[in-house]
């Protein structure tokens, strides 16, 4: 890492860029490590969730939504967009300016703490759970072990260099799921799940000093460094707020408007699966999409439009047929797999996956705004998400009980993506007819879906021959769909 500064950042914009056939290997190799790190990575977490929903009743993964909403909450409130800035700034390698991000980020994690520690007594009894203060106050401990992170979390992602990164995730989460279980086994209640999270967030912040190539980091504040943080970071902290607002509002009303956490707890299990799809689109947006598109926008702005349509058009028939697997499977998932106390997730899986797939455009859309330093219309975009879901679910749920909920769960992130389109337009960059093209494909493969489904469900097929027809059928609806992700992804790529 260069200790020089150049006077004139522009003068090295391309210093250290790779050339493309280079690009295009890290590329390959970043979309690799991401698809298979988060493909082991969930398995490992569905694996444990079924051990644990053999152990602890869903009141108690409801009081863990509670508390890692919280947390959640006061990070993505704190957030100043340490992380993008390095990826995007041309100083993103200087010393002076990773230096300064360490120590921003360290003091923002002890602020996070100190007020998540503050604030437990009265955010537990704002849901009437005094008896989570506590398991709030100590996994506050999680914000103090993230600010410590080495910023070198951040600059392999710069590079496209994710293999190591990828192996520190995977082997923490085994260790964080393994002190899950047994504390789960010997004491069933929701202290298991606030030890696996402190120690995962433990074993990220240890293995990104240690395991992840580049200097070390050190405490400083260069003012002009810290000028362009705060300034690139001014947008991306509102920005962030409505973020955690539009995306984690169904879970904040809903444990409001429910008599018991013991829905709540259903419904997290079926955002658990549902979300798969739409957390690999933000790994893959965060970690090889926007990177990439900077790259672009470094070499030459005028190029970005095509790079970015041909890469999201890639991300899209990839991450759908990823949604259209968990919508189809979701409902025997947990009949074969869980308890009867979970069954209904099932079913609201499927409801969340319509609404996913809405925030599958949204997240290939909105990373071009980051690159082009547009963080002001993206924190509009999304206190538009969090006004039309909250109203959506709050009136949905008023007339028409959980069913209602969904619908206008699914209804906001529609009103959303059409607030993206415009503001992308605006940038000179058109995904409308790609939206629309993309929909309608999906909405088709969808509505045949559930048709086969319902003449299966209809009993013309009972006994153990059902969930076998049930399976084969989503297995040759999901093969045509694979095959033509695989198809382009051969053809055009990403790079």
């Amino acid at each position: 890492m260069s200790t020089q500064q150049p006077t004139d950042p522009r003068s090295s914009a391309h210093d250290g860029e790779p050339d493309q056939p280079e690009l295009e290997r890290r590329v390959a190799r970043s979309s690799l490590f991401t698809v298979g790190g988060y493909a082991a990575s969930n398995v490992l977490r569905l694996f444990s969730n079924v051990v644990l929903a053999q152990l602890l009743l869903p009141e108690v993964f409801g009081e863990m939504v509670l508390v890692g909403l919280l947390l959640l909450g006061i990070g993505m409130f704190s957030d100043v967009g340490i992380g993008p800035c390095l990826v995007q700034s041309r100083r993103g390698r200087e010393e002076a300016f990773v230096h300064t991000a360490f120590t921003l980020q360290a003091l923002r994690g002890f602020a996070i703490a100190a007020l998540g520690w503050v604030i437990a007594p009265t955010f537990a009894g704002w849901y009437d759970e005094p008896s989570l203060v506590w398991p709030i106050r100590i996994a506050c401990a999680t914000a103090v072990l993230q600010g410590l992170n080495s910023t070198k979390w951040h600059t392999v992602t710069r590079d496209l260099a994710l293999g190591r990164k990828t192996i520190v995730e995977l082997s923490t989460h085994v260790l964080s799921i393994t002190i899950c279980v047994v504390w789960a086994y010997f004491d069933r209640s929701v202290w298991a799940l606030v030890a696996g999270s402190v120690v995962q967030a433990a074993g990220v912040a240890i293995g990104s000093h240690m395991a992840l190539p580049g200097a070390r980091d050190g405490l400083r504040l260069e003012r002009a460094a810290l000028v362009e943080m705060l300034t690139f970071g001014r947008w991306v902290f509102v920005s962030t707020c409505v973020t955690f607002l539009a995306l984690q509002s169904d879970r904040l009303i809903l444990g409001k408007l429910v008599e018991s956490l013991g829905l709540l707890g259903v419904y997290g299990m079926a955002v658990t699966i549902a979300s798969i799809p739409t957390i690999l689109a933000g790994h893959l947006s965060g970690n090889v999409q926007f990177p990439l598109l900077a790259v672009h926008d470094r070499r030459d702005p005028s190029a970005l439009e095509e790079a970015f349509l041909r890469q999201r058009e890639t991300l899209l028939v990839a991450l759908g047929s990823i949604l259209l697997a968990v919508f189809w499977f979701a409902p025997l998932f947990f009949r074969t797999l869980y308890p009867e106390d979970f069954l209904s997730a099932g079913w609201i899986a499927q409801w969340l996956c319509v609404a996913g797939w809405f925030a599958l455009l949204k997240q290939t859309s909105d990373r071009v705004l980051l690159v082009r330093g547009a963080t002001r219309a993206l924190a509009g975009v999304n206190l538009v998400a969090f006004l039309a879901r909250a109203a959506g679910t709050i009136v949905g749920f008023h007339f028409a009980g959980m069913h209602g909920f969904l619908a206008g769960l699914v209804i906001g992130s529609m009103i959303e993506q059409l607030v993206v389109q415009r503001v992308v337009l605006a940038l000179d960059l058109d995904v409308r007819r790609q939206d629309l093209l993309a929909s309608a494909v999906a909405a088709a493969v969808i509505t045949a879906g559930w048709q086969v489904r319902e003449l299966v469900d209809t009993g013309l097929v009972s006994g153990p021959a059902a969930p076998l027809i049930e399976i084969g059928l989503g297995a040759v609806l999901l093969g045509l769909v694979t095959a033509q992700t695989v198809v382009r992804y051969r053809r055009v790529g990403l790079a």
